[in-house]
């Protein structure tokens, strides 16, 4: 095999054997005028200017065989009047002045069916209507293919005729996608494990569960809250007989019941009243009693749920974030090395938030200090969720007695933050140079409190560092040339967006520090930040733009300038979770305010000013994630879902689970379901999808140069039929060339040039992308080759 079959870099199929040439044996007879649609190598457009050049009105495609006549297809209307012909060049007269006099023969194109996207360049390939007898040219489409699939010159094209077969059984397709190679930039770590998993974690560690809430507590921390609960009552029954007058106080000289103590027994009624509301169970219990398991499965997935439980799917982070603090970390890890093993993923990246720890009443000291907003938005429903659950959980927390140190009772400096400040927020972001001392004061005072969070979350990392190490490739094939082995799975901070300006600019501060530390040590465990949280919060609203602003101001300062790569979760907002106001132009805004490097759902597109420009300023520049099950089960975004109009307009998007373990997904099944969903409208073929697995690593975060050349440039006018129709085609062709020195580089015997060989060396993210292409060899040669020439074969038969 060589670099122009399946694997080559920029998705071009070899040149198939003179098409006609398949059908010069068929009688006339049997062309019956039916039309069936098939994939032709054609070549450039006729009559386009190419560099200032204008091509002849007529041109050879399929070495030479015959001519096509497309003067006419520069008007549309005519080309309805006019039926497309082709001739033999034999039938021409090379002196004639009139070259169309021939009678044509019976190849003629149907103009209703003809496709514009057919003048994109010479290796594209387009769906052609010809009046021929179908079964004869299927007959011998599958004997090209079968020839070429045993010769080893399968082209993208072959695999993309049998996508189209596979796209009627539902097994084989899965069955594929399963074993496809496949990358994940949109996974959040505590989202990732299923239901099953945090039982068996909560049941280790001997957990115990509010039985109205599900929230946990310690076995520690139940025997701390029955001695509570015991005291309590104790100093009920002591208040209660004094009261009473019992005869255990007969002999004391107090003849009333003071104010005091009705005052105490008061208080202690409340508190026990409270406390005996919470009815604990053991977590053991909960693979015991299946109503009770029942219950806590409704609390922690939407997997069962059917649409728009966008309420409800931020709510089970409430639950099992608090198992989670009970968990050692390793444990997250493990699954997500199970999870990218099971699934066939190459590339991984996962986000985790990183908070910044206070000292004791240090928070509050800098809040009271923070400048309020004069402008306030509606409190969203989200907002209420959270504020309800950390009501719940405050008495709770008050009996703690483990070591946390986010709850330190260190001692911390009292000096006095004399801050005032005279103008709102709004004055002061709109203003550089406020904004610039704002910020630089802010950092300042937000230092000791940065300091001491790396410190603790460098120890989190050396502690799960083994699991984040290469993994030993488990290729059987033999290369000649064997890539050192780099990190494939990676950490991004996650950001609550949701929360107090402070405190959002408190978590970014540790994040860009964490950040900075492993650029300067060389290591690359923590690589970006993500911006995620419920996007619908008041908080979220409020503080929108300057979240953006924010982070835009700290990534452009010397220390972390281009070192930190952003992922903002944009657009994540649909007309039955807030107010249509806030989604006009929020990605538009999104993009300028904060210059990011990827975009996570844009599901409120349809509400910019101008969507196309919109999206032209994220082509080849801003990678787009998308999570289609997260967006149909929490919004019920299924109909009119942005990724058409991305695949429209040639906008390459990678496919994401966002939280596998809470919606009940997979990274196969995601893309069972844009296909089988999406495969005609939005034209997908296999080579879109493994151009869409490639996207995973030319957007994400691991560093380094890439083995692919800049996209290629395109030249068709805005408002056009080739723009519309054709940008998509001709981008997807034109992403994924290799640079020179890469080409082949997926084959056994590959050897590097020296400039390749340097960039390799240099690059972690050139070597994970060859290890990428090898991945896709293998897996056509192992998973659809053989498929393939079974499928052709019982076609042939048939």
């Amino acid at each position: 095999m060589n670099d122009s079959t399946v694997s080559s870099g920029d998705g071009s199929p070899r040149q198939i054997p003179s098409f006609f040439n398949q059908f010069e044996g068929v009688p006339t007879a049997s062309l019956n005028g039916r039309a069936v649609t098939l994939p032709v190598p054609v070549p450039s457009r006729a009559g386009r200017e190419i560099n200032g050049k204008s091509n002849s009105p007529t041109s050879d495609i399929l070495s030479g065989q015959f001519v096509a006549i497309m003067d006419y297809l520069d008007n549309p209307e005519e080309a309805q009047k006019q039926p497309l012909q082709f001739r033999k060049v034999s039938d021409f007269s090379a002196q004639t002045s009139s070259p169309f006099a021939p009678t044509p023969l019976p190849f003629q194109f149907v103009p209703n069916c003809w496709d514009h996207r057919l003048f994109q360049g010479p290796t594209d390939t387009t769906l052609v209507s010809l009046g021929l007898n179908t079964l004869d040219l299927e007959k011998e489409l599958l004997k090209g293919i079968l020839t070429r699939l045993e010769t080893g010159e399968t082209t993208v094209e072959d695999i993309n005729y049998y996508f189209q077969e596979l796209g009627n059984d539902a097994f084989e397709l899965s069955q594929v996608f399963r074993h496809m190679p496949k990358g994940e930039t949109h996974l959040h770590l505590t989202g990732l494990p299923n239901v099953e998993t945090w039982i068996k974690w909560a049941q280790d560690a001997n957990l115990w569960f509010e039985k109205d809430t599900f929230k946990c507590i310690s076995t520690k921390e139940k025997e701390a809250f029955d001695a509570k609960l015991k005291e309590l009552k104790a100093q009920r029954k002591e208040l209660t007989d004094r009261k009473r007058g019992s005869k255990d106080y007969s002999h004391t000289n107090e003849t009333s019941f003071s104010q005091n103590d009705r005052s105490q027994l008061e208080e202690v009624k409340k508190k026990l009243k409270k406390l005996e509301k919470k009815k604990f169970f053991p977590a053991s219990m909960l693979t015991e009693d299946s109503s009770l398991e029942g219950e806590f499965k409704a609390k922690v997935t939407i997997r069962a749920e059917e649409k728009k439980c966008h309420s409800k799917f931020f709510k089970t982070f409430g639950v099992f974030e608090r198992i989670a603090n009970y968990i050692p970390a390793q444990s997250f890890y493990e699954v997500l090395s199970r999870y990218a093993r099971i699934e066939k993923l190459f590339y991984v990246e996962t986000s985790k938030g990183f908070e910044a720890i206070f000292e004791e009443n240090e928070k509050e000291k800098l809040l009271d200090q923070f400048p309020k907003m004069k402008s306030q938005c509606n409190t969203s429903s989200s907002e209420e969720d959270i504020a309800e659950e950390e009501e719940v959980s405050s008495d709770l927390d008050s009996i703690k007695t483990f070591d946390d140190p986010k709850s330190s009772s260190c001692s911390s400096d009292d000096e006095s933050l004399d801050l005032e400040y005279d103008e709102t927020l709004d004055a002061i972001f709109s203003d550089p140079i406020k904004l610039t001392k704002f910020m630089e004061k802010w950092i300042t005072l937000l230092e000791p409190a940065v300091k001491r969070s790396v410190l603790f979350y460098e120890e989190y990392l050396n502690s799960i560092d083994p699991l984040l190490q290469p993994q030993k490739n488990d290729s059987k094939s033999v290369y000649k040339y064997h890539l050192e082995p780099t990190r494939s799975r990676y950490i991004n901070v996650d950001i609550n967006r949701a929360q107090h300006l402070l405190l959002f600019l408190a978590d970014v501060l540790v994040a860009f520090q964490l950040i900075k530390l492993e650029f300067e040590k060389g290591l690359s465990r923590v690589v970006g930040v993500v911006v995620s949280g419920p996007e619908d919060s008041s908080n979220a609203l409020r503080y929108r733009d300057k979240q953006f602003m924010a982070l835009d101001f700290l990534r452009n300062r010397s220390v972390y300038k281009d070192i930190v790569p952003l992922s903002l979760h944009a657009g994540e907002l649909t007309a039955n979770v807030t107010a249509s106001e806030y989604m006009y132009n929020a990605i538009k805004d999104c993009i300028s305010l904060a210059k990011p490097n990827r975009l996570g759902h844009l599901l409120c597109l349809e509400y910019e000013d101008n969507w196309e420009e919109t999206v032209e300023e994220i082509r080849d520049k801003i990678g787009v994630e998308i999570c289609l099950r997260s967006n149909d089960k929490m919004f019920g975004k299924k109909d009119n879902h942005p990724i058409l109009k991305l695949a429209q307009k040639g906008i390459g998007f990678t496919l994401n689970t966002d939280d596998p373990g809470v919606i009940g997904t997979s990274p196969h099944s995601e893309r069972v379901e844009v296909y089988t969903r999406y495969r005609d409208l939005a034209n997908l073929t296999y080579g879109k999808f493994k151009n869409m697995e490639r996207g995973h690593l030319r957007h994400g975060f691991a560093r380094g140069e890439q083995i692919y050349k800049p996209s290629t440039p395109f030249h068709f006018d805005k408002g056009t039929a080739e723009f519309d129709e054709g940008i998509a085609e001709f981008v997807e062709k034109t992403s994924y060339q290799f640079k020179e020195g890469f080409e082949g580089c997926y084959l056994p015997n590959w050897e590097p040039s020296e400039e390749a060989l340097a960039l390799l060396q240099s690059s972690p993210k050139a070597r994970l992308q060859v290890d990428m292409e090898r991945k896709f060899y293998e897996f056509e040669r192992k998973h659809i080759i053989p498929k393939m020439k079974i499928w052709a074969r019982k076609k042939l038969s048939s």
